[in-house]
């Protein structure tokens, strides 16, 4: 049975409402999943409450290295960090090359995930990656800080430039004293920075995501995740009527693929992984 057979016979095994109460050898379910919504807005108010965003913004699916990946939640305020979410719902077919990805694009990296996924990160992610564990307790997400990461600042002056927009990179240029023109190419612009101030350079992209991303949170083009409920992401507040998903609603529900793919190998990235359901009462 080739690959996309079996992920085909995996999808049909999604389609009865009733497949969360059925018990089978591959297929375990998840009761309460807790997804990327909600742990996005528990780790809003956990930097809220630690003052992290009195002088930063956070930026939703910061798109990073000429937009290869998303960083799901990205913070700019001392530092640049990056918060990877991987929820019940999610799988790790990813995650070890967007760790690597990010830990040169970043500052600090965190990922946050739940009890399903948190064993394997502890082991498999490198030392300097910080780890929170996202739990459910009554109506609420609590966070705890499972392992402590550390800070490397970046320090490649072209990676910290690739966060500009080019009439960004003109203008600091422009004001070290350099001669440029708007018609100068990106290479030639990137080329000068190389010869600037590391921290003066780093200063500078920090302000300017601080200025675009609040300039852009009121934008029509909200993200994934300002769609899903956060309504103020410069200042981290969150509109609390959003925190409960009312009982008559319909929710996700996640279905654990781990003995399946044990026994045939990894299933497709575009593969479902929920489906959704009326929550129950």
């Amino acid at each position: 049975m080739s690959l996309r057979e079996r992920a085909d016979s995996a999808i049909r095994l999604l389609q009865p409402a009733a497949a969360y109460n059925y018990c089978m050898s591959d297929v375990r379910t998840i009761s309460v999943p807790l997804s990327e919504r909600e742990i996005k807005l528990a780790v809003l108010d956990y930097l809220g409450r630690k003052n992290a965003l009195q002088d930063g913004v956070v930026i939703n699916e910061l798109p990073v290295a000429n937009w290869s990946r998303r960083a799901d939640l990205a913070v700019a305020n001392g530092k640049l960090q990056a918060f990877e979410i991987k929820s019940d719902l999610d799988s790790l077919r990813r995650l070890d090359a967007q760790i690597a990805l990010f830990s040169t694009r970043f500052d600090k990296v965190v990922v946050v995930t739940t009890a399903r996924f948190l064993t394997p990160a502890l082991e498999r992610l490198p030392a300097y990656v910080e780890i929170w564990e996202a739990a459910r307790k009554d109506d609420d997400v609590e966070l705890r800080v499972a392992r402590r990461g550390a800070t490397r600042e970046i320090k490649n002056k072209r990676i910290l430039a690739s966060y500009l927009q080019k009439s960004e990179l003109v203008s600091f240029v422009r004001s070290s004293g350099a001669e440029v023109t708007q018609g100068a190419s990106r290479d030639k612009l990137e080329s000068l920075v190389d010869a600037m101030p590391l921290n003066r350079l780093r200063a500078y992209v920090l302000e300017r995501l601080k200025q675009r991303y609040r300039r852009e949170q009121d934008s029509p083009l909200l993200t994934r995740a300002e769609r899903a409920g956060i309504i103020s992401a410069a200042t981290g507040k969150v509109a609390h009527s959003l925190r409960k998903v009312p009982s008559n609603k319909k929710v996700e529900r996640g279905v654990r693929f781990d003995a399946f793919e044990r026994k045939h190998g990894p299933l497709p990235e575009e593969m479902p992984s929920s489906v959704i359901a009326r929550r129950k009462t």
